[in-house]
């Protein structure tokens, strides 16, 4: 029997975070991204992918990829290299690097995505990861872009960054983790973390408000130790 909570619920389920969603890259395509506007009205906390660049990668030696409003499928026959752009990605939940993943051993690898987010859930992470309270200050009802970036020296070493603030690997790590899902046939989604399963239960209870403001002044008692 239908619990009577889960008639007014969203259907799809990340409704907490509507992230970045990558298929997986065999068969006929591999799904990239989504991007959607909120419809009017409606407080819909979201976070789009809007440009991906990659440069000196596998087979790439530069390449920027635009994303626009509606779904980006990227298709192609088994071996087209649809999963090269996934290995990207997966260089900023902190995959590590190899040496395969250089197109020239000489150069740097880079990869970059920038995002646009009216979640402040995100919000709240960027400020506290780049220590930048203005991004708390800043008008709510209007999207925030930020860029996450992470460069690998020929000698392996990275150097990751958000909104040019030089961050640990481990804090990009952090922050990619709400706004990417990586998921194969056989592989375990969103839904199947902890964290996600929190969020989850508090938008069902009503507690983002609650999680939101004890978060402010959690971050506010750190700054004054």
């Amino acid at each position: 029997r239908r619990p009577r909570w889960l008639n007014n619920w969203s259907p799809w389920i990340p409704s907490t975070r509507q992230s970045t969603t990558a298929s997986t890259p065999q068969g006929l395509g591999a799904v990239l991204g989504a991007h959607r506007e909120p419809e009017e009205d409606v407080k819909v906390r979201w976070t789009m992918l809007t440009r991906l660049y990659i440069r000196n990668f596998a087979l790439i030696s530069e390449l920027e990829v635009p994303l626009g409003p509606g779904l980006t499928v990227i298709t192609g026959e088994t071996g087209a290299g649809k999963s090269i752009l996934l290995d990207a990605v997966g260089l900023l939940l902190g995959d590590q690097a190899e040496g395969a993943h250089f197109k020239d051993p000489s150069l740097s690898c880079v990869v970059e995505m920038e995002f646009s987010t009216a979640d402040p859930e995100v919000r709240a992470k960027c400020a506290e990861l780049t220590d930048d309270p203005d991004l708390l200050n800043r008008d709510a009802s209007q999207a925030m872009e930020f860029v996450l970036r992470r460069e690998i020296n020929p000698r392996k070493r990275s150097r990751c960054l958000i909104n040019d603030a030089a961050v640990a690997l481990r804090d990009l790590k952090a922050l990619a983790a709400l706004l990417l899902d990586l998921s194969g046939q056989e592989e375990a989604v969103a839904v199947d973390r902890r964290q996600t399963q929190i969020l989850l239960l508090d938008e069902v209870a009503g507690c983002e408000g609650h999680r939101h403001r004890y978060a402010q002044a959690y971050r506010h008692w750190k700054t004054l130790r």
